[in-house]
């Protein structure tokens, strides 16, 4: 029986149509349509990632990179397949695991495990406890995975330490062209050979917040002079009730105080809650004791609510008018819900105009 053909759109274009005329026939397309057409293709993109992997597993088996001349898989995916270093990686992982666990194949075709979540697996999937791990981390995010990692394989706390990064040097500027100095120079024999240079201090890195165990993290970041003074000053003060100036607990107060007030700016918050007079008529202003319940019944999270459900996002949060206020939607707890910045400017869109082109 002949193969059934590939869905048109899982296809590339045959030569008659060229890659830009796609942009062209993404844009003919209706809303529903194209969540329908980028669904389809994220689907057919999952597909062809599997097999990739699974013949992936078998090349890697019978070594013909190996004949092919190059001394890796890893050198094979990046020099003869054109992957990323990246890309290369976290396939040859998931080939790999795939050899020992095929079902890893099938949960990547269904999109309920990423190949980023296999990476950070990989080493804790076994014969036994493999299935019960691919559950616990259906759909889950990086984040999520570490933590899932983490209480498999739990670390030891990491020491308090603060450290001064190594200053680059800066070279001295060569002299004016006509200057003695420079003269000077020209007429003199070229210099002994220089030592070498010392080493640049390292590119600056992101912070890192990595669960270590079960409630326990690892937080690295780089800061100034002025917040290590700072912090000196904090552990000074606080000796009596934390001697052995825990750089833990004392971030843990700070950040309850931030907290706290960062709480009583945004919505209001405060132990004990007054009626206020409410908003002026015409007045955009939500009331703090509006803002309170709000928050409250929201659960500091955006209240947009799409076809694929609620949204998730908790940054970036604002108050949004259900009702218009340019509409005589007024400031109450029933007109106001929270919306992270992007839905707000969405909805606004949607009553006032279309976005405009990126």
């Amino acid at each position: 029986m002949d193969p059934a053909p590939d869905p048109p759109s899982a296809s590339l274009p045959s030569t008659s149509v060229s890659f830009a005329g796609l942009l062209s026939a993404a844009a003919r397309l209706s809303d529903a349509e194209l969540t329908a057409q980028v669904g389809r293709l994220a689907h057919a993109e999952r597909e062809a990632a599997v097999s990739l992997i699974a013949n992936l597993a078998e090349l890697d088996r019978r070594r013909l990179y190996l004949a092919a001349g190059h001394s890796s898989l890893f050198v094979y995916c990046t020099r003869v397949l054109h992957l990323s270093e990246h890309a290369a990686y976290r396939r040859i992982e998931a080939a790999r695991l795939a050899r020992r666990l095929p079902v890893v194949l099938e949960r990547l075709a269904e999109g309920t495990v990423t190949l980023t979540t296999l990476c950070l697996l990989a080493a804790h999937l076994t014969p036994q406890n493999h299935a019960e791990l691919l559950e616990q981390a259906r759909y889950k995010g990086r984040r999520e995975v570490e933590i899932l990692v983490a209480a498999l394989r739990p670390q030891p706390p990491v020491p308090d330490q603060v450290r001064k990064l190594p200053t680059p040097s800066q070279p001295a500027p060569p002299p004016a062209l006509h200057s003695p100095d420079f003269t000077a120079q020209a007429a003199a024999p070229p210099p002994a050979p220089a030592l070498p240079p010392a080493p640049a201090p390292p590119p600056d890195r992101p912070p890192i917040v990595a669960p270590l165990a079960p409630q326990r993290y690892r937080i690295q970041l780089t800061v100034d002079a002025d917040t290590v003074q700072k912090l000196r000053g904090v552990q000074a003060l606080l000796r009596h009730q934390i001697p052995d100036g825990d750089l833990a607990k004392i971030l843990n107060r700070a950040l309850t105080v931030l907290l706290r007030d960062l709480a009583k700016q945004k919505f209001g918050a405060t132990d004990r809650p007054r009626s206020s007079p409410g908003a002026a008529a015409g007045s955009r202003h939500v009331p703090a004791e509006v803002r309170r319940a709000v928050w409250a019944r929201d659960g500091g999270r955006c209240g947009f609510v799409g076809e694929g459900g609620r949204c998730a996002e908790q940054d970036f949060l604002e108050f949004h008018h259900v009702v218009p206020h340019a509409a005589g939607g007024a400031a109450t707890v029933d007109n106001i819900q929270l919306r992270c910045r992007a839905h707000n400017a969405y909805e606004a869109h949607c009553i006032h105009g279309l976005f405009d082109d990126a």
